[in-house]
């Protein structure tokens, strides 16, 4: 066997520095995780999150503020960054020009409520944890209480606002064409803040210029028209006024304006109008103006004393003239003539009463729908109408409608009364049978299905001949008769369930299933509940099952596909719904910490894609593995116990330079630094630091002994290792052959001059060395091995036999030490460096090694691997072999 090529060889530098263990609820990292998420909010407000951390993972900064006693921090920073950025807004709106003002208002609160939405789900669980348990107010409640306090009530704005608003509906009034919309997404947005803003900012001064208004609108055309036009006119803005603030007025402020509009224009003038020269109440009566009767009767019935007024007069009146006629000689000589005129005057008011101030609908009602030979037959013949069509039969429908129509048109309680309570029992009915006939001959998906539509056709069918008022009480029916009295034999039902549709990836029917079910109470619960069950339920047998757990890196991938599917599901599935995310990732915190190897094994799966796994792939993705993989780590309760096996895992991949990338490398630590903080990951970067600082003194010494550059000769590559930094190792130290004696004293007298103040302590058990060898026939290879087997191998060079204690003593590696080296050069298939005798499958001091000549590789580099002691735990005997 030839001579050597070159040796890695690990040195340590000694610090007088304590190794404090890590602690995660410092001062420090609450003032990190905030900075964090002050960051991602301040960026939010300006429409620049796309590059923030994920939701995730502010969602558990937040959710570790508060675990670790820094709610108080994350409450008093979160009030203080939105104050500051509501001001600006305010700023920004009080500057912008009259045209534009209501929309630069209307803009920057979309932006507002936008970004607070997002705010309040980052922030979700201090809502649902710290502020119910410190009285304080609600993140979504304190967003718009801090938007009136400095937007709204700020003295740039708030005059402006009201006076603004209520020049546009003075305009709308006069018949002017204004931004109805606009005036109606401010006074949602006054709305939004509190009926109490809403009332104390628009609603108030609005009734009291709508009176204004109507005050001097009634006085101008009292003086222009006569009673009969009056009447219309005040007909007409009444109209007007219900349609126009119907538009842009919540519908609790359409009543107030109403009853101001009515005291102006009617109530105001009653006693005028009445008593109206040759065109009031007596007039109408005398030229038989009927429909001015009528329209005096609607709208004074409108008006407290109205009809008061009105029966005053027109009592007056019958009994003055009335009088006239009894008691006129003339009149009273023909007796026939006398008792007609009565008949007649009798006729006269009977037929105004009746035509005019009585509710001819309350006759029609009680002479005709209520009659003892109508009544019965009207419901039934409806009924049989309904049923036939919701059996599929073409009915005439337009019928069906004008019937409702006319008891809509009857009033409310006559259409409740006669169609609508007792033709609910119909869908009732209809769709209670309809589901049972489904749900035995469906499987759970085709039920859905036909649910779905049912839904849909009910919505489209009650509005061919049902009120709109019906339409949400129907539609409450067929919910409750096809999803809720079925919801979960539906979750449960065998090889089509629930469980079924996730195991199946059917995204479109768990899609359906969660869009149904949301429209019930409590349907949305039963889905999460057995969803929650189902992934712990599944992924407890996948932690405890004693077969997957031999390979740690097939376990941790299982956990990630497992998260992948319940995460599209959800995406897809659920609409992204926040409460379904939640329970995912409480879910997976149970999970992971189920195994109390999981640090241990998620330590090993990141080794293996550092160490192979991610080699020849984009950054994009290995960006994402890196991500899915912090998914599991955030929910780790035993972080310290993953950072010792992470520590000792990155140790062996920089030592052995078999990461794929710095980069990636470095990208973990900074991910594990952003969850953990800086005292978890400082070592970590400490290792990183000395690899890289590594390079410059070995150039330096290199180049201060050009005479050790020859190709043929022995090199030495030296990685200067911080104490406290790297894993904690005993300095085990071995006889290393004279050539590299050589090259190690000059290195160690180097870097002392250099660093008079450090001291060396070689680290040979973690070292490296690649050796050219040349076997019977001219067989050339270079051997990839360890610090100890490269002093084994190099005894050969001068012995063509060694016993174990000739070994043994001419390197003084340790025995257990020795054992594993030999076993991996004369005991690994494929890899029979050596050979021993007797020739068994173990090491022992009465055995003697020699080389095997005939040793052949398809490869010419050969990695020699090390033999893990027996009594190391499984999976890192699969790291470290």
């Amino acid at each position: 066997m030839s001579n050597k090529k070159k040796k890695k060889n690990n040195m340590k530098k000694k610090k007088d520095v304590p190794i404090e263990a890590f602690k995660d609820m410092s001062a420090e990292y609450g003032d990190k995780a905030w900075n964090i998420l002050e960051h991602a909010i301040r960026r939010i407000y300006n429409h620049n999150a796309r590059n923030i951390l994920s939701f995730e993972e502010l969602y558990r900064n937040a959710c570790n503020m508060i675990f670790h006693g820094f709610g108080e921090k994350l409450y008093s920073g979160l009030v203080a960054i939105m104050t500051s950025q509501l001001k600006e807004m305010a700023t920004s709106v009080a500057a912008t020009r009259t045209s534009s003002f209501l929309k630069e208002l209307n803009r920057k609160w979309n932006d507002h409520s936008k970004a607070l939405r997002k705010i309040r789900d980052i922030l979700m669980y201090m809502d649902t944890t710290y502020i119910p348990k410190t009285n304080k107010t609600p993140v979504y409640e304190l967003g718009l209480s801090l938007w009136r306090e400095n937007v709204i009530y700020s003295n740039q704005i708030r005059t402006r606002l009201s006076n603004m608003l209520l020049v546009l509906v003075c305009k709308d009034y006069a018949g002017e064409v204004v931004d109805r919309k606009l005036i109606r997404y401010i006074t949602n947005m006054l709305m939004d803040l509190g009926p109490s803003v809403y009332m104390q900012e628009f609603e108030n001064p609005l009734l009291q210029v709508s009176a204004e208004f109507y005050r001097a609108e009634s006085q101008k055309l009292i003086e222009r028209y006569d009673c009969g036009d009056y009447l219309k006119k005040a007909e007409m803005r009444l109209n007007e006024v219900i349609d126009k603030v119907s538009h842009f007025l919540d519908p609790s402020t359409q009543k107030k304006i109403t009853i101001v509009v009515e005291k102006e224009m009617i109530e105001n003038h009653m006693l005028r109008l009445i008593h109206m020269e040759n065109s009031g109440l007596v007039n109408m009566i005398g030229d038989d103006k009927y429909k001015d009767l009528i329209r005096m009767y609607n709208l004074f019935r409108r008006v407290t004393g109205g009809l008061s007024q009105i029966r005053e007069v027109m009592t007056s009146y019958i009994r003055d003239y009335g009088k006239q006629l009894v008691t006129g000689p003339e009149r009273l000589k023909n007796p026939v003539e006398f008792v007609q005129r009565l008949l007649d005057e009798k006729d006269k008011f009977s037929r105004i009463i009746n035509l005019a101030f009585s509710n001819g609908l309350n006759l029609w009602s009680e002479n005709v729908i209520y009659s003892n030979q109508i009544r019965t037959r009207l419901s039934n013949t409806l009924w049989e109408l309904v049923c036939k069509y919701y059996a599929g039969e073409v009915v005439n429908i337009k019928v069906i409608r004008n019937i409702t129509n006319m008891l809509m048109d009857l009033g409310p309680s006559v259409y409740v009364q006669e169609f609508e309570n007792p033709f609910l029992q119909l869908p009732a009915e209809f769709y209670r049978a309809e589901s049972q006939k489904f749900i035995e001959c469906c499987d759970c998906g085709d039920y859905l299905k036909k649910a779905e539509m049912r839904l849909n056709e009910v919505i489209d069918r009650v509005s061919h001949f049902w009120d709109p008022s019906t339409q949400k009480k129907i539609t409450i029916v067929v919910e409750k008769e096809m999803i809720e009295n079925h919801m979960i034999r539906l979750i449960l039902m065998e090889n089509s369930g629930l469980v079924n549709m996730i195991g199946d990836d059917k995204y479109e029917d768990l899609s359906r299933m969660y869009n149904l079910f949301r429209r019930v109470t409590g349907g949305l619960s039963q889905i999460r509940e057995v969803i929650t069950s189902y992934i712990r339920d599944y992924s407890k047998q996948l932690v405890t099952d004693p077969e997957r757990l031999k390979n740690p890196v097939e376990f941790v991938q299982r956990l990630l596909d497992e998260k992948d599917k319940f995460s599209r599901i959800i995406n897809l599935a659920f609409s992204n719904d926040k409460l379904f995310q939640k329970d995912l990732y409480s879910s997976f915190e149970f999970i992971i910490n189920l195994n109390p190897r999981s640090p241990e094994y998620i330590s090993l799966f990141l080794n293996d894609k550092l160490q192979n796994g991610l080699k020849g792939i984009s950054e994009d993705v290995v960006e994402i593995t890196l991500n899915k993989v912090m998914f599991l780590f955030r929910y780790l309760q035993e972080k310290d116990v993953f950072e010792k096996y992470y520590k000792k895992h990155l140790a062996k991949r920089l030592l052995s330079g078999k990461t794929v990338s710095d980069d990636a490398e470095r990208s973990l630590i900074a991910k594990l630094k952003t969850e953990c903080g800086y005292e978890f990951t400082a070592k970590l970067e400490g290792m990183l630091t000395d690899m890289k600082t590594s390079l410059h003194p070995m150039k330096s010494f290199y180049a201060s002994h050009p005479e050790l550059g020859d190709a043929d000769g022995a090199t030495l590559t030296v990685q200067v290792l911080t104490t406290g930094s790297w894993p904690t190792q005993s300095s085990v130290t071995c006889n290393i052959p004279t050539e590299m004696v050589v090259l190690c004293e000059k290195f160690l007298l180097y870097y002392l001059s250099n660093h008079t103040d450090r001291k060396l302590s070689w680290q040979t058990n973690m070292g490296t060395a690649d050796l050219k060898a040349t076997f019977e026939n001219g067989q050339k290879h270079e051997l990839n091995v360890s610090t100890y087997q490269m002093c084994v191998l190099m005894l050969f060079n001068n012995a063509d036999r060694l016993s174990y204690k000739e070994i043994e003593q001419a390197t003084e590696i340790p025995a257990s030490d020795l054992k594993m080296c030999l076993q991996s050069l004369a005991l690994v298939k494929g890899k029979y460096v050596l050979w021993k005798e007797p020739m068994n499958n173990y090491v022992s001091e009465i055995d003697a090694f020699f080389v095997n000549d005939k040793f052949s590789s398809k490869l010419y580099k050969v990695k020699i691997g090390s033999v893990v002691a027996e009594t190391e735990p499984e999976p890192e005997k699969l790291k470290t072999q």
